[in-house]
């Protein structure tokens, strides 16, 4: 998400200064979708929140919310828990949580 990222750490924890490829890949390419799961999409979107929010709301169309985390199962829930922090409208929510898996699915 970021276009500043540090070669020795895999999850980058400082905030985005500025938007990276994924961002203009997600804007600029019908057929590009981003999907949020596992630990590498929780820690794009949990390292800034304030990026992530005005990210997600933009991209809502775009991305896919996956459920490959281990912590997926357990009480800490901890992508809904982010996507749910993020303050997102129930259109948002619903694009992300389904429709745009079931779009791709359907076409």
């Amino acid at each position: 998400m970021s276009s500043v990222v540090p070669l020795d750490e895999a999850y980058p924890k400082d905030p985005i200064m500025k938007p990276g490829r994924t961002q203009y890949l997600l804007e600029n390419y019908d057929n590009v979708y981003g999907d949020i799961s596992a630990g590498s999409g929780y820690n794009a979107l949990s390292r800034d929140l304030e990026f992530a929010k005005g990210f997600v709301k933009k991209l809502s169309r775009k991305l896919i919310y996956g459920t490959d985390l281990n912590d997926f199962f357990s009480p800490q829930e901890v992508h809904i828990k982010l996507l749910e922090s993020l303050e997102l409208t129930g259109e948002d929510n619903e694009n992300i949580y389904h429709e745009n898996l079931e779009s791709l699915l359907n076409a």
